[in-house]
């Protein structure tokens, strides 16, 4: 049940980040990076896995302990990196080989206005143009690869947060 639940949870994060991905891509190159700057900066899939877990430990009781939400979230994890590493390979690597130059490109252009705006000095923006220009080539299947790795590494510190959090009891005082 838990495995059905994960895998569930998992897919329904990962298909919803591929769905928006491609959606914004197929809008523009601004909504593109519009999208892919407000998933960076929010934890929306922690949210997800996160508050699905609460809830089937306090809701439904399905989930008690340590172990069990530990093993969900990394299940639910695993299922959305893999998704989301074959939604990114498919369009920045397959699709549409030239879109992350141009999303770059586009990203440098946005911070060198902010950059400017507030009064940068030509050292700092240069210091910026110089790291984006590193980030220009297409994505290839070993950088994905070694991605989903780091990620998943990441997502483990995420998924003992969660466990730690959601197994928590908290009763009311008298």
């Amino acid at each position: 049940m838990i495995r059905k639940l994960s895998l569930l949870t998992g897919a329904a994060a990962g298909f919803l980040y591929a769905a928006v991905l491609f959606i914004t891509w197929k809008s523009g190159i601004s909504a593109l990076a519009n999208f892919l700057t407000f998933y960076t900066w929010t934890p929306i899939i922690l949210l997800i896995i996160g508050g699905t877990a609460w809830w089937l430990k306090n809701r439904s009781g399905i989930l008690t302990g340590f172990k069990a939400i530990l093993q969900y979230a990394l299940l639910a994890y695993l299922v959305f990196e893999i998704i989301y590493a074959a939604a990114n390979y498919g369009l920045f690597g397959v699709l549409d080989k030239q879109l992350n130059d141009q999303l770059v490109q586009h990203l440098l252009d946005s911070t060198r206005e902010k950059l400017q705006r507030g009064g940068a000095g030509k050292d700092q923006i240069a210091s910026v143009e110089d790291l984006a220009n590193a980030g220009r080539l297409p994505l290839t299947i070993k950088q994905t690869i070694i991605g989903l790795g780091q990620n998943m590494l990441i997502d483990f510190l995420k998924c003992l947060f969660i466990a730690t959090i959601t197994k928590q009891n908290i009763t009311p005082k008298v």
